[in-house]
């Protein structure tokens, strides 16, 4: 700004404060920028997001990565934020984690959506802490090989909502017996204290899992600090 008017650093702080007070300016954490120009932002990233829920209404919301790229790619990071904030305050977006939305968006499934949801969730849970593979739980649940992308839509739903765990890559666990695991822990390290030790065998032998199963969970259990290594051995925390 100084090099382009001229002016000293008094000059532009007082025309910026006047320029921001009459509305023509918007500071962006320190940047400026003229309302107008603000504004096409913020109706350019509603547009946006809006556009992504109609071809997608299955999805949670836009990454906020591709709307920064698609729709500010030449603008400086404060202003993405800025606008981001802008309109969440405004009530007109909502970000959850990583994701953006339009904040009226909800999900409406159909009734196919919802019977292939309630399907797959009985299949989990059928199955224990033997997690099926992807192929085994859409072929149960009547997802043809050509709706494979829109079975793993519904698929997200369950890992969203909390109904489905991720244990291991594509390895998915229903919550409930996850729940059932972790009471079998309860009560083992209940009767073998203070040590709380158990080995790979023992576990298998509690649960009724193969090693191809048992060392999976084993894992997903140390991560989520319910576990903890003690050699070859672990402490049921």
């Amino acid at each position: 700004m100084a090099a382009r008017t001229g002016w000293n650093d008094a000059v532009l702080s007082e025309v910026a404060t006047k320029a921001k007070e009459e509305g023509r300016l918007v500071e962006a954490d320190g940047i400026l920028i003229a309302r107008e120009n603000f504004e096409r932002f913020c109706r350019a990233a509603v547009e946006e997001v809006k556009s992504h829920h109609k071809r997608d209404p299955l999805s949670r919301g836009l990454a906020r990565e591709t709307l920064r790229e698609r729709n500010f790619a030449h603008a400086a990071p404060e202003v993405f934020r800025s606008v981001i904030a802008h309109l969440e305050n405004a009530g007109a977006l909502a970000t959850d984690k990583d994701l953006v939305r339009v904040r009226e968006h909800s999900l409406e499934l159909s009734p196919a959506d919802t019977q292939l949801r309630e399907r797959l969730s009985a299949f989990y849970e059928k199955a224990g802490l033997e997690a099926p593979s992807l192929n085994q739980a859409f072929a149960e649940a009547g997802v043809m090989a050509t709706g494979r992308a829109y079975g793993r839509k519904i698929l997200q739903l369950l890992i969203d909502d909390g109904t489905l765990v991720r244990v291991q890559a594509e390895m998915f666990i229903h919550l409930r017996a996850l729940g059932h695991l972790k009471d079998l822990l309860r009560t083992y390290a209940a009767e073998h204290g203070p040590e709380r030790l158990i080995d790979v065998g023992t576990f298998k032998d509690l649960t009724g899992v193969s090693r191809k199963y048992a060392i999976p969970l084993l894992e997903y259990l140390d991560r989520e600090h319910l576990t903890r290594r003690a050699g070859d051995k672990r402490i049921i925390v």
